[in-house]
């Protein structure tokens, strides 16, 4: 038995935040594959790879916290476990600040991940109590994490739009944060994460509207970060091609969920447009003071 199911079995069960995390779609891309005769599957196991691996767990063990260092925490690796079975994960880590923020980002990084992939993904990020090793978990905590990943409705349309692509977080996890006292947690939380107004999930499209960044001062180059501007609006238009790709062999229900998807990449391009727009503007009214 490895020594990190060695000290778990003496803790048996703990109190810790729990992610779970599907990859939608993937039993049809099997079924597909399977059908077509067709036995490379290594781009899916590719796919899978994307939601983490031992070597995630390794890192925290070796360097401790990597977003918000300075928050508190109980144990340096933060008691941070991954367990990547198939098409789905299992994330956790101790109750404290530090661990909160860095599970949350693992999730925020796997949306992307799997974003840029052209592929959906559902989840649910709780807080109860589990045992979680290397190659096993169980508990009520990990059963919450489940039976939320299959009734996610955050950013829901209507009641037929049950469960919707993304990693949906749980009211008592929202309620740590604001009362964790933690600024940066706080703040890093906010950046990674979008609210329907009654629930709040993980999302990468904030961010998005927010690449580049960039400060204006005296040496503020409106060419150059119209460039940049262009080559941020280029990649939102990869991400829309590759999600038509993906829609032309999907279900009627997974269409549903893609419509999602690109409904938010359209918002993040037009805000694109609008900044290529204003820094077109800029570097006019510049060249004409010139």
């Amino acid at each position: 038995m490895a020594r990190e199911e060695i000290w778990l079995s003496s803790q048996w069960f703990m109190d810790k935040f729990i992610a779970f995390i599907d990859i939608l779609g993937f039993s049809d891309l099997v079924q597909q594959r399977e059908s077509e005769g067709n036995a490379n599957f290594d781009d899916l196991l590719e796919l899978t790879k994307k939601l983490g691996t031992q070597a995630d767990r390794e890192r925290f063990a070796q360097h401790g916290p990597a977003m918000c260092p300075g928050s508190k925490y109980i144990s340096r690796d933060l008691a941070f476990c991954i367990t990547q079975i198939s098409d789905c994960v299992v994330v956790s880590a101790e109750v404290s600040p530090a661990a909160l923020i860095n599970l949350c980002q693992h999730c925020f990084r796997v949306s992307i991940d799997l974003l840029v992939a052209g592929h959906l993904c559902r989840g649910y990020v709780t807080r109860g109590n589990v045992f979680h090793s290397a190659s096993q978990f169980f508990g009520t905590g990990y059963q919450r994490a489940v039976e939320g990943e299959k009734s996610v409705s955050v950013f829901q349309t209507d009641d037929l739009d049950r469960g919707t692509p993304f990693i949906q977080i749980d009211r008592s996890v929202c309620d740590y944060v604001q009362t964790s006292g933690d600024r940066c947690v706080q703040d890093m939380f906010g950046r990674m994460t979008e609210s329907d107004c009654t629930e709040i999930a993980i999302s990468p499209f904030p961010s998005l509207k927010n690449i580049p960044s960039t400060l204006i001062d005296d040496h503020f180059d409106p060419n150059k970060f119209k460039a940049s501007v262009a080559r941020s609006r280029d990649n939102i238009i990869q991400l829309l091609i590759q999600l038509d790709r993906y829609e032309s062999t999907a279900t009627e229900k997974a269409r549903r969920k893609i419509e999602h998807y690109r409904r938010k990449l359209t918002e993040v391009l037009e805000t694109k447009k609008r900044e290529y727009e204003q820094m077109e503007k800029l570097a006019a009214q510049i060249s004409t003071r010139r």
